[in-house]
């Protein structure tokens, strides 16, 4: 959390993720405000920026005294130097959480103290009705400024020294409490900090059909990173099909139609299973290695379940079908970007062979592990 310079690698690395994820500089300003924080996307599950917000705000915090200079007020998020009073029905613009303190405020030439812009500065105009809400909902009283943020209105004679750097650390420092007795800062366990970020999270449907017993049993396979990186986003539906990359990127992806085959919407379904070619070889896999009776539908819903029973009989005996099914979709998928990146064209034959090379591989890889 020092604001000077990052000591390792990890904090370099966490400093990058938190900035790429809210835009925000200094990268700490999230960490200590969770106001600052954006919300990018839907929740679907915990993810790594979630547990570094929830494990932050288990830590004690009280700003009302921290003494920051002009330059660290001008850099933080408008809304996290107003709060709402308490029992107040005033509705907050929405457009507050995007705005900054240098939007609305500004350093007094001679006074050394910020001020309201005028209200018809031209770097106002952007904001339209938010900035009027917003001076609206300061004159009734109903938003006020944070206490931290009210000796910076007040004018002041000129400081003998004046620091033109952001500086966190008065923040920083209210953050853990201490102890009286021997000045030591009061530590939460591990413990504590993986309750709260597994604490009041609702997995999505589509993972809460999943046990625990099978979780165990897919990280407990003897899989390659393409094998297991393909399965992992199938169950959490974010294959790169183009039916979502053209909702996100439509400038980039300016179709949804799949590269494949050229005849229907690439949803996730479509990217590995329903394409025509891409069907073929799953009734290539079927006929060769699983049961006849068995379907893609079978297939579907034995992986996004984990109970691979409705397809369990498999006509090589030394490989279990789920493994055959894992396979086949890796190997759907390293021959679907290779005709993204490489241009090299979709081919049934081709996709059935690679299966083949890489079951009997998997095949003589057992054999020499047991004779280990």
């Amino acid at each position: 959390m020092d604001d000077s310079a990052l000591s390792s690698p990890l904090e370099t690395m966490l400093s990058h993720h938190i900035s790429n994820h809210n835009g925000a500089y200094p990268p700490q300003l999230p960490l200590l405000f969770p106001l600052a924080r954006k919300q990018l996307t839907r929740k679907r599950r915990v993810t790594t920026i979630d547990m570094l917000y929830r494990s932050f705000d288990t830590l004690h915090r009280d700003y009302d005294s921290a003494l920051i200079n002009h330059v660290t007020a001008l850099s933080l998020s408008l809304a996290t130097v107003l709060y709402r009073v308490p029992n107040s029905t005033y509705r907050v613009p929405t457009k507050i959480k995007s705005m900054m303190v240098s939007d609305v405020f500004q350093m007094h030439p001679t006074g050394h103290f910020l001020h309201w812009k005028d209200t018809a500065d031209t770097g106002l105009l952007s904001w339209k009705q938010a900035r009027r809400q917003l001076f609206r909902g300061i004159e009734s009283g109903n938003i006020r400024l944070q206490p931290f943020f009210q000796p910076l209105c007040t004018p002041h004679p000129a400081p003998s020294t004046t620091s033109n750097l952001i500086s966190l650390q008065p923040f920083i420092q209210k953050l853990l409490p201490l102890d009286a007795t021997n000045g030591m800062s009061i530590q939460s366990p591990s413990k504590t900090f993986r309750q709260v970020c597994t604490s009041l999270v609702v997995a999505p449907p589509h993972l809460r059909a999943i046990n625990s017993p099978a979780w165990i049993f897919f990280w407990s396979l003897s899989l390659t990173m393409i094998q297991r990186n393909v399965i992992y986003r199938f169950i959490n539906k974010c294959i790169p099909h183009l039916s979502l990359l053209h909702r996100i990127f439509p400038d980039q992806h300016t179709t949804d139609t799949c590269v494949v085959c050229s005849s229907a919407s690439d949803t996730l379904d479509h990217f590995l299973f329903r394409c025509p070619p891409k069907a073929l070889v799953w009734q290539g896999i079927i006929f060769e290695f699983l049961w006849p009776t068995v379907t893609i539908d079978d297939i579907c819903h034995s992986i996004l379940s984990f109970n691979f029973y409705n397809i369990r009989y498999s006509q090589q005996p030394l490989v279990p079908s789920h493994l055959i099914v894992m396979i086949t979709m890796a190997n759907i998928w390293r021959a679907h970007y290779r005709l993204i990146f490489n241009q090299k064209a979709f081919e049934i034959t081709a996709v059935l062979n690679n299966i083949r090379l890489d079951i009997n591989k998997m095949i003589d890889e057992d054999q020499v592990h047991n004779m280990i």
